[in-house]
């Protein structure tokens, strides 16, 4: 059995899970360690062990390589998702400002300001952040960053 980045895996009874990275660290050219990073494809969580782990379970997996081109393509639509969202900066004089933006979820971060019309050259900025249209609202300390 192949497994690879991509592979789809049933270990155990804990469902499926997709293997999207696997890190090799090296030392002075010797491997020092294996890491694989998994998504359980049922509640979407991201894990990230020692291979080993998985190695342990590979006797007991199974792997799905119809489900895996489905997954692939699930995965590709999630990465490059983009949502429409509303842009607000708040400034030291009172002003707060809104305007459109386009919100990345898989790289969480912020695009394409739509223009307030307003000139804030004098002001300070004191915060910001994006309004999701299910009212989620989300700020750098929330991992976003704003790409102006």
């Amino acid at each position: 059995m192949l497994i690879k980045e991509g592979s789809i895996l049933r270990l155990h009874e804990k469902g499926l899970h997709r293997i999207d990275n696997i890190y090799i660290d090296c030392v002075g050219g010797q491997t020092y360690d294996v890491w694989v990073e998994i998504t359980d494809l049922d509640t979407n969580k991201q894990d990230k062990m020692p291979a080993f782990i998985i190695l342990g379970l590979i006797n007991n997996c199974q792997l799905y390589p119809q489900e895996q081109e489905e997954s692939m393509k699930k995965y590709h639509e999630s990465v490059n998702k983009k949502i429409e969202a509303v842009y607000t900066s708040v400034w030291d004089n009172g002003l707060e400002l809104e305007g459109k933006c386009i919100y990345h979820p898989s790289i969480k971060t912020v695009t394409d300001f739509g223009d307030s019309g307003c000139n804030v050259e004098d002001g300070t900025l004191v915060d910001e952040y994006v309004t999701l249209p299910d009212g989620t609202v989300l700020r750098e300390k929330d991992g976003v960053t704003f790409e102006y």
